[in-house]
Parts: structure tokens; sequence; C-alpha cells
């Protein structure tokens, strides 16, 4: 394993899993921003460079794809490494393996700094972040693919929903997203791919209303008439 990366065993307790008997998605994605959050600490741009100094990490785009669910009890190895800086964009990948060392989900993603107060991209941040890809990693996220889709529900964002960063945590968007899918949905259905774009903050006491496709392949979530969130989607039965 790279020196700069993180590598942890994470058991699927109670509370990581949900009515299928593995670790649900919500809960992959709280996963994913822990690991995140300490490798950042390991390599030195962590909160002592950034939160103390009003500069934030976002996630702006992630891509998913997966074997399996982690189940219930199960434990498994998570891990986490940075990629090569791009421009201001900070590559960043995830896998969960087994314990006889199969993958079982693999994740890419990239994340950007804001400022604090104004809330805007810093294009030139001050970060540097060592490269820890090893070749296998998955391809970066790319541009969800818009589709027709119908109002399903509205949101208002509250303060239970807030991270850090003072805005709708990324994970509560993932809350959205299972919520809206039909009653036993998940029961047939395994998760293939996901592909999520995060295009504008949500902040409390803002009111998030949420579109989807007829087959729930596709989903946004827009605030005051713009697009914040998109995810595009694929199944296959279980």
């Amino acid at each position: 394993m790279n020196k700069n990366a993180l590598k942890g065993t994470l058991v699927v307790a109670s509370t990581l899993a949900g009515p299928e008997r593995e670790l649900t998605l919500p809960k992959l994605f709280q996963v994913f921003q822990d690991y995140a959050t300490e490798n950042a600490e390991q390599l030195g741009v962590g909160k002592a460079v950034t939160t103390d100094v009003g500069k934030l990490w976002v996630v702006s785009r992630f891509y998913v794809e997966f074997k399996r669910n982690p189940k219930y009890l199960e434990n498994v190895n998570v891990e986490t490494r940075a990629g090569a800086k791009r421009a201001f964009v900070f590559p960043r990948y995830f896998s969960i393996d087994d314990l006889d060392g199969n993958n079982i989900i693999k994740a890419s993603s990239m994340w950007a700094i804001i400022d604090e107060k104004s809330r805007k991209l810093i294009m030139s941040p001050g970060l540097d972040t060592p490269d820890c890809t090893e070749g296998d990693e998955l391809p970066l996220p790319s541009k969800v693919h818009p589709k027709e889709a119908n109002f399903v529900e509205k949101r208002a964002v509250r303060y239970s929903d807030l991270d850090t960063n003072r805005h709708l945590n990324n994970t509560r968007y993932i809350e959205m997203l299972v919520n809206i899918f039909p009653i036993g949905f998940l029961a047939k259905k395994q998760m293939k791919s996901l592909l999520l774009n995060y295009t504008k903050e949500i902040r409390e006491g803002q009111v998030a209303e949420i579109y989807a496709s007829d087959d729930f392949t596709y989903v946004k979530v827009m605030v005051d008439g713009s697009t914040s969130f998109e995810a595009e989607m694929s199944f296959v039965d279980r």
C-alpha cells in the first residue's frame, strides 16, 4: 500500500446497515467522507491549513461502481488515496475490498477549495497533496447527462442537515436520493453505478425541490430555480 494512502478495516455495524441488511448508500458516503478527512490530515492539507484559515474542502463530483454492497456485520477493508492535482481540482480515489482481497466497490471523486466568506472557488488555494495513485483507479467522474424528470417532493434544509461548512452535507443529498425510490425498489434492485455532480450549495432554511426520471436512473435537486445536484444511476436485479 502507498504510504500516503489511508487504509482501515470497517465492520458494517447496525448503525451502518439498512433494511436489506447491508451498508446503506448514505452511510457508504459517510465512510468516504470520514476517510477523506482523515487522509487530508495525514497529508498535511487538513483543518489547520483549510477550515482554520477560512478555506473549505468541497466535493464537486463522484463516480462509484458496485460489484455488491458490504453485508451486515461483515468486515471490509477501506482505502482512500489522493490523485495528482489538476489545476484547482484535487482527485481522490476510494476502494472497498472483502477480507479475501476481492474488490467490491470502487470510487473516484473530485474536490476543490472555496472561500468560507465569499463561497467562491479558490483557483490557487496554495495546497499540494502527494500523488498516491497506483494505476488501477476508476476514471474521474464526468458530467451527468440530464434526462426528463418529474417533480417528486420538497424538503426544507434544517440545522441537523448542515456540516462544518454550514451547508447541506454531501451525504444528505444521498439520503434525498434513496428516499424518493418507490417502496421495495432497493429490495429488488442493486445499484451498479452512480455518478454525482454537486454544482450549487444549499444553506440552512432553503427548500430543495427533488425531481426524478420515470425509471429513477436520473435525479436532480433544485434550489431557488437552479440545479444544485444531479445523479445518474444504473441498476441490476438482485
